[in-house]
This record gives C-alpha cells, sequence and structure tokens, in this order.
C-alpha cells in the first residue's frame, strides 16, 4: 500500500475554496469538508465522504468518494450522486461499501436506510427499506450485516392514534419504542429478527467472523443524566446458537466502543474513566482509555499505559484492531503521539510511531 500522506494533501484539496485572499460569505457558503475516512481491510482503498452545498436542495449533502491506493496514479472516484450518505463501513472482504442514506430506491426520501456500493463503482444498491428506518448496522462477516431498528408503537402513540391526535412527541417515556437487533442477509434480503427486547439497542459490535457481537441496551430515557440515569447495560449474543449473557457488569464501566481480540479470547474497549464517577453520578470530565477485557473471567486491565491516556481531538476513534496489534493515538500534551501496541509474553508493549511513518487514517479503517 503507498503512502496515505500524498491521499490526504488531495482530500484537502478537494475540500479546500478556490482563490486566494480573505474569505467572504460566498466562499464560506461553498465550503466543503472531508468528512468520514474509512481504509478497506485488504488496505487498498480509501473512502470518505465529502459534503458540499447543494443549491437546489438548500442543504448540505456530503458525498462518497474513494481512491485506489494501490495505484499511483489513481484518480479519485465519485461513488454516488442522489443520496446524503454517512456511517461507512466496509464489508470484511473489502467488496463492499455499506452507509446510511435517507429514502428509498423509489423517492430517496425517508427515514435512513443501509445501502451498500463496490468500490469499483457501480450502482448505489438500497438493502433496506422499514418505513421506521434503520438506527445503525454493522457488518459480521461477508455475507450477514446485523441492523438495529425500531419495532412496534409506543404507548403514547398508540393512545394518539385511538384519539386521533396527529401531535408528535419527540422526547417522552411514552413514545419510546423498542429497537431490536435484526439480521440480514444482502444477497437474498432475508431479515431476521434476533432479539426481543424493550428497550433500546444503540450499539452493536460483531465478532469480524460472524460468530458474536457485543450489543448494549438503553434501558431508560433518562440514561443520559448525570444524576440518578441508569448506566447501559452489556450483552455478549452468539449469533449462531447458545443463550446471551452480560458483559461489562461493573455498572461504572461503560465503553463506548469495543473490538474482539483477533484470538476471540478478550474484548478490547474504550471508556472515559474519572475519579469523580460512582453509580449515581457520571462526570463529564475524564479521560478515554483503553482496556482489554477477559471473555471468560470478566477481569479487565487497562493497556494504553498513556497518563493522559487517548487523543480526544481527533474526529473518529482513537484506536483500531490490526492484524499487527493496535494502532492507537496518545495523549501526549498537547499533541497526538501514534502508537502501535503488540501483545508480547502475555503483556502489551508498546512502539512509538514516526509522525511520517503512520497517519490518522490508519485509525479510521
Amino acid at each position: 500500500m503507498r503512502n496515505l500522506l500524498p491521499s490526504l494533501v488531495l482530500l484537502l484539496s478537494l475540500a479546500a475554496p478556490a482563490g486566494a485572499g480573505p474569505m467572504g460569505v460566498e466562499d464560506v457558503l461553498s465550503t466543503r469538508y472531508v468528512r468520514e475516512l474509512s481504509v478497506s481491510p485488504d488496505g487498498r482503498w480509501l473512502a470518505w465522504t465529502l459534503q458540499r452545498p447543494d443549491e437546489k436542495a438548500n442543504e448540505r449533502v456530503d458525498d462518497l468518494w474513494r481512491i485506489d491506493l494501490a495505484d499511483d496514479g489513481a484518480e479519485p472516484l465519485r461513488l454516488t450522486r442522489e443520496v446524503d450518505v454517512g456511517g461507512l463501513a466496509w464489508s470484511p472482504d473489502s467488496r463492499w461499501i455499506g452507509f446510511l442514506a435517507e429514502g428509498t430506491a423509489e423517492d430517496g426520501k425517508g427515514e435512513p436506510q443501509v445501502w451498500r456500493v463496490r468500490p469499483d463503482g457501480g450502482a448505489v444498491e438500497p438493502l433496506t427499506e422499514r418505513e421506521s428506518g434503520v438506527e445503525g448496522f454493522a457488518w459480521a462477516g461477508p455475507s450477514r450485516l446485523l441492523l438495529w431498528a425500531e419495532e412496534g408503537e409506543g404507548l403514547g402513540d398508540r393512545l394518539r392514534e385511538a384519539a386521533e391526535d396527529d401531535v408528535r412527541v419527540v422526547e417522552d417515556a411514552a413514545t419510546w419504542k423498542a429497537v431490536r437487533l435484526f439480521s440480514l442477509d444482502p444477497e437474498t434480503g432475508t431479515l431476521e429478527r434476533l432479539s426481543h427486547n424493550d428497550d433500546r439497542i444503540d450499539a452493536v459490535w460483531p465478532d469480524p467472523a460472524g460468530r458474536a457481537c457485543v450489543v448494549r441496551h438503553i434501558t431508560s430515557i433518562q440514561h443520559a443524566s448525570q444524576v440518578g440515569g441508569p448506566w447501559p447495560e452489556y450483552v455478549l449474543m452468539p449469533l449462531d446458537g447458545g443463550e446471551p449473557r452480560p458483559v461489562f457488569e461493573e455498572p461504572t464501566f461503560a465503553p463506548d466502543r469495543v473490538a474482539f481480540s483477533e484470538d476471540g479470547r478478550s474484548l478490547l474497549a474504550s471508556w472515559t474513566w474519572s475519579r469523580l464517577t460512582t453509580e449515581e453520578l457520571r462526570s463529564g470530565a475524564g479521560i478515554e482509555t483503553l482496556w482489554e477485557v477477559d471473555l471468560e473471567s470478566g477481569e479487565r486491565h487497562r493497556i494504553d499505559g498513556a497518563p493522559l491516556g487517548l487523543a480526544d481531538h481527533i474526529t473518529g476513534p482513537a484506536w483500531t484492531l490490526t492484524h499487527r496489534g493496535i494502532l492507537a493515538v496518545l495523549a501526549d500534551r498537547t499533541h497526538g503521539l501514534p502508537v502501535l501496541l503488540q501483545r508480547k509474553g502475555g503483556k502489551w508493549k508498546r512502539y512509538e510511531l514516526e509522525a511520517e511513518a503512520v497517519s490518522y487514517t490508519h485509525l479510521r479503517a
């Protein structure tokens, strides 16, 4: 794979307004932003979304682009034109880019749905057409998608329907609908419900081999409250049979990102740690830390080895698991320190990487 820095320079040039001198109103309105960056699992492709103004729609939209990192003379290719793209996710075999976009293939309007497109171009394919849309999705192997979506009606919806009341309530416990987990075969369109929960699933982290996933449940509309809001619950769910079981049972240990280790024996999890956090109180001040949790014993230990934890100024995750180990960016006073964390003899060893040798783009794969 070629050096990513020329590609990043190209992206910046795509986003930069033309001309020199001070920016005016038109420059601000016409500014384009490079947003999501994602490297394919095989390292060949770099995909990103470029936000631009759409004068006809009178709004800003995100188009999906890609470039072939294996070809030094490659030019960027725009993959979408009629949909507003977000939530990029590569299939494990690097054959597809999945993403969320509003609407269906017929009208291009409506709730967010799952779509896919090949990196070498071709038709953009909608994979779901749910009336209530899709909250999120993740690949669990090359031929299975996990998606979580609202299902059924809340109590308030049923009461208003009976009273022929068309008022839309946005935040109310009675309007809360269950968000459940589904398995989708993208080739056949077969959709299978995997959970029957009455709370809301808001994140799913699959094993890349498709054997299991960790599911985060939000159990109350007050979950984000600093005082008294219930903590999320985490469940390890086998995908090919077997009973789900809880993980991360320590109440205040509430990771915001999870990945399975290569051998499948442990989970890697980033968590905002604070001395002030208790079961009754959530502190808004803390540092992002990286941990390994043994799946059998539940024991956890911190592995980033940095006093200030992970860098929090990066757009997107500050760590990712690769075949070489964990690529991470640590907080180093006012700078980010790129490192490689590798397990050696049962312990994690840290190798510092020169800025010229690694790009933050590696961390978006």
